[in-house]
C-alpha cells in the first residue's frame, strides 16, 4: 500500500519594480512575501507582481503607498502592507 505525500506548498513570489530597479522576494503567504522585499528608500510609483504557482497578479502602486510600505516602521507600515495584500486575490 502506497501513501501519497502532500505536495510541498508553492511559495509566493513578490517582484517590485521601482525607478527601473527590480527587487524579488519569496514568502509562505502574501504578507510575508511583501515584507521580505527590501528596496531601501523607495520613492516613486511601483509595479508589484505576485506569483503563486501558475497564477500571477500585477498592480501599480502609487508613490505614497510605496513609501509607507517600505520606508516607515510600525503601525503605518502594517496598514500599508495589509492594504496591498487586499489588492491581490491569489
Amino acid at each position: 500500500m502506497t501513501t501519497k505525500k502532500n505536495p510541498e506548498p508553492q511559495p509566493y513570489i513578490a517582484r517590485l519594480i521601482v525607478l527601473g530597479k527590480t527587487y524579488t522576494a519569496k514568502g509562505k503567504d502574501v504578507l510575508s512575501a511583501i515584507s521580505a522585499l527590501d528596496p531601501g528608500i523607495a520613492k516613486g510609483k511601483g509595479i508589484l507582481t505576485l506569483i503563486h504557482g501558475d497564477k500571477s497578479r500585477e498592480r501599480v502602486l502609487q508613490p505614497g503607498l510605496v513609501m509607507k510600505t517600505f520606508n516607515t516602521r510600525g503601525v503605518f507600515q502594517e496598514i500599508a502592507r495589509k492594504r496591498i495584500a487586499t489588492l491581490f486575490d491569489l
